[in-house]
């Protein structure tokens, strides 16, 4: 006779192992946080039930393989539910897109199944369900070799190489006069990173998309407490370009500082510096041993980010400093070269409801430099223009090198 309690026992054993599993692989990938519009611990652990409960009696192998399976055939915005959506008399709201319409624009759904059901990751935008969805086509492909003995289990938890996937960045750099101000300023700031990313896309209509990535970098030889995130930028793929359009989210930038500069707790010394970096000029504290990795392609070259030796410099300083100039670059030159393992470009497996929407094209970004006291957009830089070099942008950002 079969004990039910070891049944129970070794289920959730199974669960545990495939739940580490994958949110190691989530870290490993870049798409591990709620905040900036991925999926958290909460997220990755419904997921996972939802798969035990179709695959009852699988081993954890089976389940991660299983997991990438399924949801890259997922059809979002269906909802992943692990029991039927139940009212109480209580009447808290539950989650029901029928009667609320805030329901009804989330893209990735994962409701949670005790009362009252909500969406437990509703910080999903377009453009993170899109990196989400090439991210598990890449490990969905991966568990389908090493089933075939064509590859091992360590390629499914490979880094991602974020800084090789897009030819332009925006650099959002943040500083505060000590640690604990840095610590709280940090805190504020990446929690409005989302609402950037979901800005840029309403202004453009889906056109640019962006991918913000999760980690920050700190680069140690600057003495000011200070951190900067990054978000790749690219045009939406299959986009028809028309010859001299431009994204301007100088407007964007504006709601950006807007909703920053509304921090309850504000204190002298609490700055934010928004920059266009081509993946060219990335500085090179975001590399590990603060060294680029070598690019496998023939015909590119190694190019080394330039020192930025500049002190804090004091907001007199900075608004002295303050610049009308406009910068453009192209976002289709200098195209990447192509890596089954960390390309995000493929946003076929994105649900039809998520891009519908999107319409347009463009072939370039435009952004202005404002003052340093202010949010500011350095700029998506032309290094032919005969405009002011880009040595100016670099003695405007304190602490931070290029």
């Amino acid at each position: 006779m079969i004990d039910p309690f070891h049944v129970y026992l070794k289920l959730l054993q199974h669960f545990r192992t495939t739940l580490r599993c994958l949110k190691f692989w989530a870290k490993r990938r870049g798409v591990y946080s709620n905040v900036t519009g991925f999926l958290g611990g909460v997220n990755w652990a419904l997921l996972v039930a939802r798969i035990c409960q179709f695959y009852p009696n699988a081993i954890p192998s089976m389940l991660v393989s299983r997991f990438f399976r399924v949801y890259t055939q997922w059809r979002w915005p269906n909802p992943v539910m692990l029991c039927p959506i139940e009212e109480d008399e209580l009447g808290f709201l539950v989650w029901d897109p029928r009667k609320n319409p805030k329901d009804r624009t989330h893209h990735m759904p994962i409701i949670t199944p005790a009362y009252p059901c909500m969406n437990s990751s509703y910080n999903v935008s377009p453009s993170t369900l899109r990196v989400m969805m090439d991210q598990f086509q890449i490990g969905n492909k991966i568990c389908e070799d090493v089933e075939l003995n064509k590859a091992q289990w360590p390629a499914l938890f490979e880094h991602y190489f974020f800084f090789e996937a897009y030819k332009n960045y925006l650099q959002v750099e943040i500083v505060a006069a000590d640690n604990d101000d840095l610590l709280a300023w940090k805190g504020w700031v990446e929690s409005r990173l989302r609402q950037l990313t979901l800005k840029i896309e309403r202004d453009t209509n889906g056109t640019l998309q962006c991918h913000p990535y999760p980690n920050e970098f700190v680069d140690m030889s600057k003495p000011c407490p200070h951190c900067a995130f990054f978000m790749g930028l690219q045009r939406q793929k299959g986009v028809k370009v028309q010859e001299g359009q431009q994204f301007d989210i100088r407007g964007t930038v504006d709601e950006f500082k807007q909703d920053v500069s509304m921090y309850s707790y504000w204190r002298p010394g609490m700055d934010i510096y928004v920059s266009h970096v081509p993946r060219r000029e990335i500085p090179a504290y975001v590399f590990p041993d603060g060294c680029k990795r070598p690019r496998q392609s023939r015909n590119t070259t190694q190019h080394t980010p330039e020192k930025d030796a500049k002190g804090c410099m004091s907001s007199e300083e900075k608004r002295s400093k303050r610049k009308q100039e406009t910068h453009t670059v192209d976002v289709q030159s200098d195209k990447l070269p192509k890596r089954a393992s960390i390309s995000p470009q493929d946003i076929g497996s994105v649900s039809p409801a998520s891009v519908s929407s999107r319409s347009g094209g463009s072939s370039q970004i435009i952004t202005p430099e404002e003052s340093l006291h202010e949010v500011k957009t350095a700029g998506l830089q032309n290094r032919s223009s005969d405009d002011k070099s880009t040595e100016d942008t670099g003695e405007q950002k304190p602490c931070i090198s290029e």
